[in-house]
């Protein structure tokens, strides 16, 4: 009796720890990735041509395939966002750069890029970061 108190006690917490979990979407699809690059085509203000890049290179940056052009894809687009130098998003594009720094194996680096990308937010108090 006790041992089957037990198991249903443990049951619940199980489900109860497993419900409240939330699904946090990763990036996003082949598909959209590909819709985007096809946006680029289109004229836009550099604020918007920033915010379709960078999405495009988070998607190479997190790929599940480890391969080094995926990374060079991701570098690519994040260069691509800095040379555009919109004001408005060098904290978000100095926060890619940490990631790309990281990924690429440079953690020294990646760690310098993410606090000045904090900085950078922090001063502009944007959706990002507020303070």
């Amino acid at each position: 009796m006790i041992t089957r108190l037990i198991l249903i006690v443990i049951f619940l917490l199980k489900a109860a720890t497993t419900i409240g979990q939330v699904y946090i979407k990763t990036g996003i699809s082949t598909e959209e990735s590909i819709g985007l690059m096809r946006s680029l085509a289109i004229k836009m203000e550099d604020t918007a041509r920033v915010d379709i890049l960078l999405p495009i290179a988070d998607y190479h940056l997190w790929k599940s395939s480890d391969a080094p052009s995926d990374l060079d894809s991701a570098a690519r687009f994040i260069n691509q966002a800095t040379a555009i130098n919109s004001p408005k998003r060098d904290g978000l594009v100095s926060y890619y750069e940490a990631w790309l720094a990281r990924r690429k194996g440079n953690t020294d680096a990646g760690k310098q890029l993410i606090n000045k990308a904090i900085t950078q937010l922090k001063a502009k108090g944007d959706e990002f970061h507020r303070k």
